[in-house]
């Protein structure tokens, strides 16, 4: 009798726990706070481990490949490690496009990714105007960055150009005259984010301001004014435009305004003293297609991706070619000791 009670008790004891531990797997986990547990963040996985199988594929012989994967990567880039990836990718594709002239638009479109993965400014300058160098034609740049042709006298940007020279003089009525033009004002709405960069603060309502605002009310922009009769009569500076017309602008304000004009009219700049009002002198970007591995950090003797890496061989080697034996800093050279003609040393 006290055995079937024992018996009796482990069994209710077995049940209460096998009913404990479902009532415990039934319940949501909980955090500290007391609230659902949220999963462990999962790091995104890095871009090189991603594109494994296409870094593995590729193959000098298709430089096209490689810059269409380093558009991918630069597009998916989440870290330095990512654009790191992408510019490997755009300095080995110009490396192995520049020297084919059907592939010429490969190069300058990987000058342009790598002007896009940069960060600084002149690094970015000097990648594009390789990119010009390179492929003169400009298919590979996007149409956005593509300039117009020079502009004729009757061309709209000559005269965009020429309305801000005529407000800039304070020639109100010709500028008036102009902005009333339905067309000269949508392409001045087109460009307006231009104009606010060039100089023009304002945008479009800074034309019209002063526009409306000049000629002079007192001298009629002569500069000067008449004080007194008789056969000579004073003249002094015009009290109001101080004997120069047009809105009052900050040298970097009118240095800017120059420029947009230049980059509408498409003008060259000759002359040291015109290029120095132009771009206060800036260094010209002299770009040498041979340099750009060397400016992007890129060893272009290594186009195999293997194992993590670049490589130099397809199978994953990556010795390097014997190099010439060095000598010993300090040593003279031996002496050449000449050969006679039939296989004697001279001199014998």
């Amino acid at each position: 009798m006290r055995r079937q009670r024992r018996d009796a008790t482990a069994r209710a004891v077995g049940a209460s726990m096998l009913l404990a531990g479902a009532l415990a797997m039934a319940q949501p986990a909980t955090g500290p706070s007391g609230g659902a547990a949220q999963p462990a963040a999962t790091r995104p996985q890095p871009l090189a481990e991603r594109f494994a199988a296409r870094l593995a594929s590729l193959s000098p012989s298709e430089p096209e490949a490689y810059l269409l994967l380093g558009e991918e990567v630069l597009d998916a880039a989440g870290g330095p490690a990512d654009t790191r990836l992408a510019v490997d990718l755009f300095g080995r594709a110009f490396e192995l496009a520049r020297g084919r002239p059907g592939d010429r638009h490969i190069a300058a479109s990987a000058c342009h990714g790598l002007a896009e993965a940069t960060g600084v400014q002149r690094d970015r300058r000097w990648y594009e105007a390789l990119a010009a160098l390179v492929d003169p034609t400009g298919a590979a740049s996007p149409a956005w960055l593509r300039r117009p042709p020079p502009a004729s006298v009757d061309a709209m940007p000559f005269r965009l150009a020429v309305v801000l020279g005529h407000v800039r003089a304070g020639e109100g009525v010709i500028a008036r005259q102009t902005l009333a033009r339905p067309e000269v004002m949508q392409a001045l709405r087109a460009i307006e984010p231009l104009l606010r960069r060039g100089g023009v603060q304002g945008g479009i309502s800074w034309l019209e301001r002063e526009a409306a605002a000049w000629p002079c009310r007192e001298c009629a922009n002569k500069g000067v004014v008449k004080r007194g009769g008789g056969p000579q009569p004073e003249h002094r500076a015009c009290p109001v435009c101080a004997g120069t017309p047009g809105p009052a602008m900050q040298p970097a304000e009118l240095m800017a305004q120059v420029r947009l004009e230049s980059w509408l009219l498409q003008g060259e700049q000759r002359s040291w003293a015109a290029q120095l009002a132009v771009d206060d002198g800036t260094p010209l970007a002299d770009p040498d297609p041979a340099a750009v591995c060397t400016r992007a950090g890129v060893d272009a003797a290594r186009m195999y991706w293997r194992h993590g890496r670049w490589v130099r061989h397809p199978d994953g080697r990556d010795d390097e070619p014997p190099q010439p034996a060095r000598q010993a800093e300090g040593a003279k050279p031996s002496p050449t000791v000449p050969l006679d003609p039939t296989g004697g040393v001279k001199g014998d």
